[in-house]
């Protein structure tokens, strides 16, 4: 099988990530659904305090997009509505029913390769999946479903990570329960999508999704390089000339795919999530199952010497995640769960270091030379942010091939003109310029900015 590569990236090999373990967490009494961590998002609450609710029952929707709906994690009744600052939904905490006295909503299950396109996607909206589908450009929501029911768009779908420490789905599917569910998801995708691109590093696919392609026009594996951003959707897209105006492309997570095929094998939703818990700060890293909505603390407490102590918590990888605390709960978004110790010391005389034990993508340590196996993860940024320098280090390491040091200049200033000329739309958002930038700048926060302004004007 030929395999993809492409320019930049880098290969990661971090200390404190999981082991090829699958294990089940301890469930709480209590759990949340939660908004998606995105700033600016609106949520209209369709249930009061006291109310009961069911596994899957829609409890609050988008107030841009009534289509996007999310859906309850449990069944039992609301305790508690949390609200921030502008009146913008936190929480939604629910007491978890007991066994006895649980329910779920039932969405019809009749066989696979009889269901039409807007029964599939009806249920897809109204169990909440819809909302877990993102489109690129841009990396947001599908606007609606109207276009969605179009024929001409593609699924891209990664069957592993090279961010450090995200768990691989290859762990779950040792248990051929998952697989199937995965292999279910995929012939119900092949209905509503003109093209599923799968991706996988060099290594054997699974013989369930093996058997979807063959029997399946529709479904293509591919098998890329194994380099830090091989899994962004966007990179994929631009690596197969999936990018024109006609088409809408899409992608989900491969977990996302096995809840669409419980969905309409089962006929309710999943109550799992699977995700890693790793770290330097964890004293197993491993990956979990866990019921949905669980309070980070109650996941960490067993993990975590000292959880009070000064740690940081990132959901997410290591260069995308978003830093959150132990008050928060698990959301749908939370793919792993870093546990790092904050690393505030200053380090006397540093450039006089040899830098054997530090990792190095510029060459300018003696590890370069004498590289380890692993190396720790810190969160210091050795240095304060300075001016640029025009070293070009970020767009060698680019996987898009942009000039991020111009784009992030352009943002600064919200220069559109030149923002749309140096391609900004096609930035993947992979955060490797700010990574490598000696100057410390929060490139990819700024380009960010600059697709938000954009976003904003019109």
């Amino acid at each position: 099988m030929n395999i993809i590569n492409f320019r930049g990236g880098f290969s990661f090999s971090m200390k404190g990530g999981p082991d090829n373990s699958v294990t089940h967490a301890n469930s709480s009494n209590k759990v949340a659904l939660v908004p998606p961590r995105i700033p600016g998002f609106k949520a209209k609450v369709i249930v009061r305090v006291g109310d009961k609710v069911s596994l899957g029952q829609v409890l609050f929707y988008n107030k841009k997009n009534n289509d996007l709906k999310f859906s309850s994690p449990a069944s039992g009744i609301v305790s508690n509505i949390t609200y921030g600052n502008k009146r913008i939904l936190q929480s939604i905490e629910i007491n978890v029913a007991n066994k006895k006295n649980s329910s779920y909503i039932k969405f019809s299950h009749e066989n696979i390769d009889q269901l039409s396109k807007n029964k599939i996607v009806d249920n897809l909206i109204n169990s909440g999946i819809f909302s877990k589908i993102k489109t690129y450009p841009g990396f947001d929501f599908i606007e609606s479903k109207e276009k969605f029911l179009d024929d001409n768009k593609n699924l891209f779908i990664s069957l592993f990570s090279s961010e450090p420490h995200i768990a691989d789905i290859y762990n779950l599917f040792e248990n051929k329960i998952y697989e199937k569910l995965f292999a279910d998801g995929l012939i119900v995708c092949s209905k509503i999508f003109k093209t599923i691109n799968i991706f996988n590093r060099q290594r054997d696919y699974p013989e369930e999704i093996n058997e979807c392609s063959n029997n399946l026009e529709n479904v293509k594996l591919h098998t890329i390089e194994n380099k830090y951003p091989a899994e962004n959707p966007g990179l994929q897209c631009l690596l197969t000339n999936s990018l024109n105006k006609s088409t809408m492309n899409t992608y989900a997570d491969a977990f996302v795919i096995i809840e669409i095929g419980h969905l309409f094998s089962k006929g309710f939703v999943i109550q799992e999530r699977y995700l890693s818990i790793s770290g330097s700060g964890v004293k197993n890293p491993t990956n979990f199952l866990v019921k949905a909505g669980q309070p980070i603390k109650n996941l960490l407490d067993d993990l975590v010497e000292n959880l009070d102590s000064d740690y940081r918590l990132i959901s997410g990888g290591l260069l995308t995640g978003k830093k959150i605390h132990t008050s928060d709960y698990l959301s749908d978004g939370d793919l792993s769960l870093q546990v790092v110790k904050e690393d505030r010391e200053r380090t006397s005389l540093v450039f006089f270091r040899l830098g054997l034990n530090s990792l190095t993508m510029t060459r300018n340590w003696l590890s370069a030379l004498f590289p380890k196996s692993e190396y720790d993860v810190s969160t210091n940024n050795n240095g304060e942010e300075r001016a640029c320098i025009q070293c070009g280090y970020c767009y060698d390491v680019c996987p898009t091939g942009l000039m991020p040091s111009l784009l992030m200049k352009s943002a600064i200033i919200n220069d559109i003109e030149k923002m749309e000329y140096l391609s900004i739309d096609e930035c993947i958002e992979c955060e490797l310029c700010t990574f490598i930038c000696p100057s410390k700048i929060e490139m990819g926060q700024h380009i960010k900015n600059g697709k938000e302004f954009i976003k904003k004007e019109g």
